[in-house]
C-alpha cells in the first residue's frame, strides 16, 4: 500500500470511529466502487462522505467528486471531511460543502435555533414562525420526503449487500422495488397515504 493510500485508509478510519462515538454506530469504511464510488463512508443514511488527508488542498475537486459519489449513492447531502493540520481528532477537522448543502442542513433547525424533528418541515402558511406540520397530517407526502425515505431504503440495501445486515433475497427485492416506486412519486409529484390498517406486511 503507497503511503497516500495509507494517510487515506488512516483518516477514513478516524472519521469513522469518530461517527461511531457521536451516535451514528453503524458508520463504517465504504468499499471503493471505481467510477461508481458512493464515498468513503457507510452507515449514515441519506449522506455521502469524502475523506481527505492531503498536504495539498483541493476544495473544488473534492467537493464535485462528493457532489458526483452522492449522485452515485442517491444521497441528500455531500460533504468533504478532511484533516486539519495539528488537530488529531475529526471533531476538529474541516468539513465542506456547497452553499445548497448548507442549506438542507438549516432546514433541520427552527427560527429559534432548536433541532427541528426530521419528519417535521415547516408551516407554508407561516414560513420562518416555527411552526411544523407532522409529516401525513394532511394526507400527503412531499417530493423531497419521498426521496429521503428512498435514500434511506437504498442505505439499508447497502448495508446488506456489505454484509452487515442479513436479508433473504426477496426481502431485498421489495425493499429495491420500494425504493424505485419512491423515486418514481418524488419525480411525479405528492402521494397519498394509504389508510391505516388497509394493507398488511408479509413475511
Amino acid at each position: 500500500m503507497s503511503a497516500s493510500r495509507r494517510k487515506g485508509t488512516a483518516a477514513e478510519s478516524a472519521v469513522v470511529a469518530y461517527l461511531c462515538g457521536h451516535g451514528w454506530p453503524l458508520a463504517e469504511r465504504r468499499a471503493r466502487s471505481g467510477a461508481r464510488d458512493r464515498g468513503d463512508v457507510a452507515g449514515v443514511p441519506g449522506v455521502v462522505v469524502e475523506v481527505k488527508d492531503c498536504a495539498r488542498l483541493d476544495l473544488a475537486g473534492w467537493v464535485d467528486e462528493a457532489g458526483v459519489e452522492g449522485g452515485h449513492a442517491g444521497a441528500r447531502l455531500a460533504v468533504v471531511w478532511h484533516k486539519r493540520r495539528g488537530r488529531a481528532s475529526p471533531g476538529g477537522w474541516y468539513v465542506t460543502m456547497i452553499g445548497a448543502t448548507f442549506v438542507e442542513l438549516l432546514a433541520g433547525w427552527d427560527d429559534r435555533g432548536r433541532a427541528v424533528d426530521p419528519m417535521r418541515q415547516p408551516d407554508p402558511m407561516h414560513p420562518g414562525a416555527g411552526q411544523a406540520r407532522r409529516v401525513g397530517d394532511d394526507g400527503q407526502v412531499s417530493r423531497a420526503e419521498l426521496a429521503e425515505v428512498a435514500a434511506g431504503l437504498r442505505a439499508v440495501l447497502d448495508l446488506v449487500a456489505e454484509g452487515i445486515v442479513t436479508a433473504g433475497s426477496g426481502l431485498v427485492v421489495r425493499l429495491e422495488g420500494a425504493a424505485a416506486a419512491l423515486d418514481a412519486l418524488a419525480a411525479g409529484g405528492a402521494a397519498e397515504h394509504p389508510a391505516r390498517g388497509s394493507h398488511s406486511a408479509h413475511g
